[in-house]
């Protein structure tokens, strides 16, 4: 009688899902640690930093017609 062969697509597929799931919480863990330090964002560079000063030193013209 003839041996049944046993299909290793089982296994691999387990072993792709755990890689998976291992990946993402590994990805948390290094977040809650950044999040944790306060480092959360890198620094911003000096033209980034300029940016954001016009954009909040401008002011808005008043919005009309929304009545």
């Amino acid at each position: 009688m003839a041996k049944k062969s046993k299909s290793a697509l089982l296994p691999l597929l387990a072993l792709a899902v755990l890689a998976v799931l291992g990946s993402l919480v590994f990805q948390k863990v290094k977040a809650g640690r950044a999040d944790v330090s306060g480092n959360a964002a890198p620094p911003l560079d000096d033209k980034a930093k300029e940016y954001i000063e016009e954009v909040v030193a401008t002011p808005r013209p008043p919005a009309t017609g929304l009545q």
